[in-house]
Parts: C-alpha cells; structure tokens; sequence
C-alpha cells in the first residue's frame, strides 16, 4: 500500500509539475543568434541576426591619423542590408602606435601590446562618428590571452574607459560591451576577476560598460553543460563584483585543444551538441549567444562542410532545427532531474516546447499533458499523446503540447 502511495504522490508531482505556470523566462528572438564570420563572402546559410566585424584599429589605420573604412563599410552595409545587428570589435595597436613594435602577436607585430592612449582614443573617435548608435562597441579581444593583449590589467580598463567615455560622447544611446575572456582554465578565471575588480579613472571595469561577455569554452574533453557551468561562474562572479548588466556570450564551441586543434566529433554528437547548446544558453538568460564560427576550419562543431561555406552539415541542419524551436519563444531555465534528464521548457506559438536530453544512457519519460507531436534533431516529427512514453537519449527531442 504504500508502495501504491508513494508512487501516486509521485506521479501527481510530476503532473502539478507540467501543469503548473511556467516562470517568466528568457525571451529569444532573431538578435540572440548571432555568429562570428572571418570572411564577409561567406555568409551563413542557417538563422543569424547578429554578427560582429572585426574592424581592427591595424586595417582601418595603415598610415598615422588617416582611417580607412573601405572594407569595414562594405561589411556593415552588407550585413545592415540582411537585417542584422552588428558589433565592432576595435582591437589591434598598429606597429606605429605600439609599445612594443617588435613584441609578436595575433595580430601582428604590436598588435597586442599596449598602445598610445591619445591614439587609441582618436581612432575610437573616427569609429564612432562614422557608426553612432547603429552598432554595438567592444573594446578589445580577450585580453587574458597574451597573443591579444600584453598590457596589465589597469591598462585594460583605461583602453574600455577611454572607449566607453568617447563613444558615449558622440552615441550616448551605443552599446559598449566588454572585452570577453575564456574563462576554462584557472589563470583565465584569476585574470578575469581581478580584471572586473581593478579600477581606472574612479570605476571599476563594471563601471565603463553596458553589458558584460563572455565566452565560455569548455575543456576539450567537456560538453555543453560545461559551458554552462563557466557560463554561471562567470554570472556568479561579476554579482559579486555588483556588476547588475545584461551577459552576451560572444564565442562558444567545442573540442578546442588549441589555435588550429580540435577535436573529431561524429555527427551525431554534433548535433547533439548544437541543440543542447541553444537550449542551455536559451534558458540562461544570457541575451545574445554567438557561434564560433562558420568558417573557421578549427572547431569541433562544424555547420558547414569545410571550405563549402553553403551547404550545411548534419549540425547546420539541427542548428536550423534548435532555431525553429527557439525562437520567438521564453525559455526557462534548463534542469536535470535526479534521474539524470535534461529538460528546457520554451514556451511560445500558442503551445509549449519541451526539449529533453541526456548526456550519456537512456531514459523513459512520458509526453506532458497536452502533447500532440515530437521532434528530433532532424526535424522529422512523430505522433505523440498524454502520457505516451518515449526514449530520451543524448540527443535531444522536443515535445509539443497545447
């Protein structure tokens, strides 16, 4: 009997579970896909609103105090032209203006060290006032990595205040977003936290931005949940520095073991690993999620075959999947339950979408009430009632109800 109890008051549980009100969630639309595309004639074939342009300070200044906006233009007007948002990454201290003009880097010899600040603040100037509020700034590329900067911290938030002071000068309504960081191994972490806690000018780094970023790169050996994992450190950390902005993660894949390393996934994984990334991101509350990347040939998670640019992958078919049953949508936060499944729950279109996964082993859930279809990662939809059960693996389902 009390067996028979026990299971009653679960079941009743899990029904006052999915029948209860969803909580105000993370609302995903077009803006919130973005992706970083390194050559502008390879356009992604999947869903994006957002893509940043790296206008390095070294390409749109190749002569002292004389901007070239040939190329920058070009992108911006192409990407303005596709309903787009933009962000301008402004990094890279030309030969001339560095340092160190001789120290290597990234981006070439000085790109990454310390510049002339009333250099660095013209050329903002001349970003600026060519842009206005029709794109978003970030100050700097990653900082705690040394082929993008070599300046110490202080230095680093003297470059975001003379940026942010600068544009709000001439765009007060312009975004600045702050320089992003890595942040899987302990000295990325370290760095980024005294980076958030060191002042110039009489604010901390919280002060000189109106959003925070991050990118959240798991260890080549992790997934998904990983990422997320960074993702809440990094969230928990700067609450803690009473940093209270909006959080864009501005890069994310996986299975980077190095510059040009990465690891081999099968496509199964791959896919896997595109849909639980949108739907984890989706309920984090982060407000724009950008990919790395669609034609970097050095990432574990490929949307495109290599050097084809069009076609899309078994992954780039599952992100267009994740997207149609994302966006438009309030996403609550992801959980795992105690018997090891994943579940989001994305509501929007007149019905609830509930993505369930796991990241090893099976499981049988059975379909909330309401449920009349579900989905795979390869959009081919099934027939689904109350109470029907199905089998939940590491690749994610999404399940239809009224």
């Amino acid at each position: 009997m009390r067996r028979i109890l026990a299971v009653f008051a679960t079941a009743f549980a899990v029904m006052a579970a999915t029948l209860a009100p969803a909580s105000a969630g993370n609302n995903i639309t077009d803006p919130w896909w973005a992706m970083i595309v390194y050559d502008q004639s390879h356009q992604p074939t999947v869903h994006v609103g957002s893509e940043p342009v790296m206008a390095t300070w070294r390409s749109v200044e190749t002569v002292k105090d004389t901007y070239d906006f040939t190329a920058t233009d070009a992108a911006i007007n192409a990407l303005r032209g596709q309903g787009k948002q933009v962000m301008i990454n402004l990094w890279g201290t030309p030969q001339f203006w560095a340092s160190k003009p001789t120290q290597t880097s990234f981006g070439g010899l000085g790109a990454a060290s310390t510049p002339n600040m009333t250099a660095w603040k013209n050329y903002v100037t001349a970003v600026v006032t060519r842009y206005g509020d029709t794109v978003t700034y970030m100050p700097w590329n990653e900082p705690c990595v040394s082929g993008f900067w070599t300046g110490t911290k202080a230095q680093m938030v003297q470059i975001v205040q003379i940026a942010y002071t600068t544009i709000k000068a001439v765009a007060p309504t312009a975004q600045v977003v702050a320089p992003a960081c890595p942040i899987r191994l302990s000295a990325q972490r370290t760095y980024i936290k005294y980076l958030y806690g060191t002042s110039f000018a009489g604010k901390k780094l919280g002060g000189w931005i109106d959003v925070a970023a991050v990118n959240p790169y798991p260890l080549a050996t992790q997934g998904p949940e990983s990422a997320l994992s960074n993702y809440k450190w990094f969230k928990s950390m700067i609450a803690g520095k009473g940093v209270k902005k909006p959080i864009w993660v501005t890069e994310i894949n996986y299975g980077i073991k190095g510059i040009n390393d990465s690891a081999d996934y099968s496509d199964a994984t791959q896919q896997s690993y595109v849909i639980r990334t949108q739907a984890l991101f989706a309920g984090s509350g982060t407000q724009r999620m950008t990919w790395w990347s669609w034609d970097s040939l050095w990432q574990g998670v490929h949307l495109t075959p290599d050097k084809d640019w069009v076609n899309l992958t078994p992954a780039g078919r599952s992100w267009e999947v994740g997207y149609s049953w994302l966006n438009n949508t309030s996403v609550n936060p992801c959980v795992k339950n105690s018997a090891g499944v994943w579940s989001c729950v994305a509501i929007g279109g007149g019905e609830t979408r509930r993505i369930y996964w796991r990241t090893s082993g099976t499981s049988s859930v059975a379909a909330a009430v309401g449920a009349f279809s579900r989905e795979d990662v390869n959009g081919i939809a099934t027939p689904t009632v109350a109470g029907q059960k199905f089998t939940v693996s590491t690749s994610p389902v999404m399940v239809r109800s009224h």
